[in-house]
């Protein structure tokens, strides 16, 4: 970002919902870093603790699904605002909770919350920015979502060396609950539209590219958060490390995906979307099989660095090409409906699944599984009009 570019008050929003995305997904993927400790203080199995992650992403993909709707009706800020509120009600819930019932509820209500937030911010950032800087834009604001992967599990390693591991709710919950304040005070409501109406939706709908890039979401959500949320019980259970060694390595290999997002977006300016998402997907793909071999820990160290980096240049991208197929009335519902999509099943069931083969087989196995299925359907990004 050059120095001139600081000076437009379009690029300090930019900097204000990098933060708030930031934030808004780390209570998400903080699920993964502590889940050994919950599994172990529960005394549940892998897959109870795959499904703890996917209630999560069910309920963040249930409100990615309605959260569109709902804006277009009561307002995009509205909205953010109401969902950073239930958001940080929910952290503060699954600090005091004890049970594995509550907590598959607070989690619901996480993954609930923070799923109202992306729809209304990309339909608010695409009404602020020309077309021809959308890739920039959102590409800033999407390095946030690394940003928080590769932080959360350093802050989860620091913390429960000087305090209770439950503590990093609260911690998420206050800078949750300061940048909804900044956003209260500095962003007014943007422009009312024409409200979407069925034939705009089902033109959109009728698209072979729509349903195309439902499935690569899909994907790039299992391969991202879905992965994510299993691989520090997999270094722990199955590869024997400890907790706190064990989230060091996976946040530190998590840096790569800072930059991506931003680099992508910019080509995404300059190229288009349909050969990035190919070469992020089949290229992750590849690196998750890997994963799934008995390798030295130092080559499992270099991998899990590759595979976090490489599928964050998805996500801008992703978003752009879902607002490029839709009309600008119904820009929120397409993006909150591929999201929610991806949170159901990608990031949703992904964990759950590979919980599942991993209690039969082994995590191992399902990497393998994954990776392999990833890698064929990355062609599909060739179908895309």
């Amino acid at each position: 970002m050059n120095v001139p570019m600081l000076y437009d008050k379009k690029w300090l929003f930019i900097i204000l919902f990098w933060f708030m995305w930031f934030f808004n997904f780390s209570s998400r993927v903080v699920v993964g870093p502590v889940l050994p400790i919950i599994e172990d203080n529960l005394a549940i199995s892998h897959g109870a603790s795959g499904g703890l992650v996917g209630l999560c992403f069910v309920g963040y993909g249930l409100s990615q699904l309605i959260s569109g709707i709902i804006a277009s009706r009561v307002g995009y800020r509205r909205t953010i605002l109401a969902g950073f509120l239930i958001l940080i009600f929910a952290l503060i819930g699954a600090f005091f909770t004890r049970s594995y019932r509550f907590f598959a509820l607070f989690f619901f209500l996480i993954g609930l919350a923070g799923g109202a937030y992306l729809p209304s911010i990309i339909y608010i950032i695409t009404k602020k920015f020309p077309y021809e800087s959308w890739g920039k834009a959102v590409g800033i604001h999407d390095s946030a979502a690394p940003s928080a992967i590769f932080a959360t599990p350093i802050l989860v390693a620091f913390i429960i060396t000087i305090l209770n591991w439950r503590s990093v709710f609260l911690v998420i919950a206050f800078f949750c609950l300061i940048v909804s304040i900044i956003f209260f005070i500095s962003i007014k409501e943007p422009e009312s539209h024409r409200k979407a109406g069925m034939p705009e939706i089902s033109i959109w709908l009728k698209k072979k590219s729509t349903w195309i890039l439902f499935l690569l979401w899909i994907i790039a959500a299992g391969l991202s958060t879905g992965t994510y949320n299993i691989f520090p019980l997999y270094l722990v259970k199955e590869r024997g490390l400890s907790i706190t060694f064990a989230n060091k390595i996976f946040g530190i290999t998590r840096i790569g995906g800072i930059l991506l997002p931003v680099i992508s977006g910019i080509l995404a300016d300059k190229i288009g979307f349909k050969k990035i998402i190919f070469f992020a997907i089949i290229i992750d793909g590849i690196l998750t099989l890997f994963l799934g071999f008995s390798l030295p820990l130092s080559v499992m160290v270099i991998l899990l660095f590759l595979q976090a980096t490489i599928i964050s240049a998805f996500f801008p991208v992703g978003l752009i090409a879902v607002s490029s197929y839709a009309y600008k009335e119904i820009r929120s519902l397409a993006v909150g409906g591929s999201v929610a999509i991806a949170a159901f099943i990608g990031a949703g069931f992904t964990p759950f699944a590979l919980g599942i083969i991993a209690d039969y087989l082994s995590f191992a196995t399902s990497l393998i599984i994954f990776g392999t299925i990833s890698i064929i359907f990355s062609f599909f990004a060739f179908l895309l009009k």
